[in-house]
Parts: structure tokens; C-alpha cells; sequence
């Protein structure tokens, strides 16, 4: 099944459980602000942006990267010194392009 669960150590009634669907899961990783998990799509199909505090998702189609791309589909990711913006490589209609996000930290 395509499911991450995440607990909390601080907090044991808080649990989370986030379902990819037929897209499949690949890789994961913690925002910046550590609010928000990021999760890869098999045949990078898309990037989610889940929210742990407002259960808001937010969804990049076609990501570039993956197995064969030297870095991974981490390589397609990166987030700014602050962690306010994301950037992230994706391949349009053959073009590769470049988006920049911005995304609300909760403190």
C-alpha cells in the first residue's frame, strides 16, 4: 500500500496517516519546517505537499528526477535558506521548467 504513518514523540494521541493512492510512494522527506512532509510519486507522476497542522495537500505534476536521474528524486527538490520557498524541477510537454512555491510555515 502507498502509506506513510507518522507518530509524534512529544505528543502521543497525535498520529497521522497520509494514502498516495495508485500513484505509489518512492521517497519522503520533512519540509524545512518540519509541519509539512513532502512525498514522491512512483514514474514521477507528482510531488504532494501534505500539511500536518492544516491537513491542506498541494499537489506538482510531472516532477523531473528519478532512479535513472544520478540524484534521485531528491535532486528535483530544493527549499530556500529560510524555508519559505520550494523550488522544484519538473519536464512539460518535453520542456523542462523550473516552479517556485511558496508554502506557510506555522510556528
Amino acid at each position: 500500500k502507498a502509506t506513510i504513518q507518522i507518530f509524534s514523540i512529544k505528543d502521543a494521541d497525535f498520529h497521522c496517516r497520509i494514502r498516495e493512492g495508485i500513484a505509489g510512494i518512492i521517497h519522503c522527506q520533512w519540509t524545512p519546517d518540519s509541519m509539512h512532509v513532502l512525498v514522491h510519486s512512483d514514474f514521477n507522476l507528482q510531488l504532494t505537499l501534505w500539511s500536518l497542522v492544516t491537513q491542506e495537500v498541494f499537489v506538482v505534476r510531472q516532477p523531473k528526477g528519478g532512479a535513472n536521474s544520478g540524484a534521485g528524486v531528491a535532486g528535483c527538490v530544493a527549499f530556500s535558506p529560510s524555508g519559505t520557498l520550494m523550488a522544484v524541477l519538473c519536464r512539460k510537454n518535453t520542456k523542462d521548467t523550473v516552479g517556485i512555491y511558496s508554502y506557510e510555515q506555522v510556528e
